[in-house]
């Protein structure tokens, strides 16, 4: 029998996985017809995120954010230029070409990414792991098509799309592995509020040396705008939370 504050934490890691999941669809209706551009639209997202996970964080860890090295944030910086900028970057470049479903699906595979990267920091992988692999894989292969009752069928009209988000899962496990021992030694929150600080400052370096036009909603669209700040206090601050 589980204690309560087991079912507690399936049911907000529930509530995370769902606002995490319309991260993809909120943003492939915001970049399909080019409303804003990928690098402007994950700039707002983690500026946004970082200051409502900053704000959180001041209420109710206060103490334990603070107590951090200069050292630690720098590695950090380093990890969030994976973790924050590549992932998001590349999904959000990615999902102008591709379906938000495809997106979704190609981003669940940073998991098996994670698990053979771990080799790399002394972790061994497990037999029902191994398993869990030959039955994700391939289930979601067929989510998105590539796999049917014929045989191998992909359509390549989103392969642009297609690589670019499966090269933010890549940079996203390659963060999540590598973050691992700063994750144990600061513990997951300080970690996670301090990349992302780090992370939209990276992205507001990036926005400005970019040598594409910035496109943005203009002021009178406010349905628009709403989306943007949703996407980056939700799942982009509160999910994390």
């Amino acid at each position: 029998m589980k204690d309560s504050s087991y079912y507690t934490g399936i049911f907000w890691s529930f509530v995370s996985a769902f606002l995490w999941g319309t991260t993809f669809i909120a943003a492939r209706y915001l970049l399909k017809d080019s409303l804003i551009d990928p690098i402007s639209l994950a700039t707002f997202r983690f500026i946004l995120g970082a200051a409502a996970l900053f704000i959180l964080g001041c209420i109710f860890f206060r103490k334990k954010m603070f107590n951090v090295k200069l050292s630690d944030l720098l590695k950090l910086s380093g990890l969030s230029l994976l973790g924050v900028v590549g992932m998001c970057v590349f999904i959000f470049a990615g999902q102008q070409f591709t379906t938000a479903i495809n997106s979704a699906v190609i981003t669940s595979i940073s998991r098996i990414f994670i698990l053979l990267f771990g080799l790399f920091i002394g972790e061994k992988i497990r037999l029902n792991q191994i398993a869990g692999i030959f039955l994700s894989l391939p289930g979601g292969l067929l989510v998105i098509g590539v796999l049917n009752s014929g045989g191998m069928n992909y359509s390549f009209e989103y392969f642009k799309g297609d690589l670019l988000v499966l090269c933010g899962a890549l940079s996203w496990a390659l963060y999540s592995v590598f973050s691992k021992p700063l994750v144990l030694r600061l513990g997951g929150f300080t970690a996670t509020v301090w990349g992302l600080v780090a992370g939209a400052g990276e992205l507001i370096i990036l926005r400005i040396i970019w040598p594409q036009p910035m496109i943005i909603p203009p002021v009178s669209a406010g349905s628009l705008w709403w989306l943007i700040i949703y996407l980056g206090i939700f799942p982009g601050g509160i999910a994390f939370f």
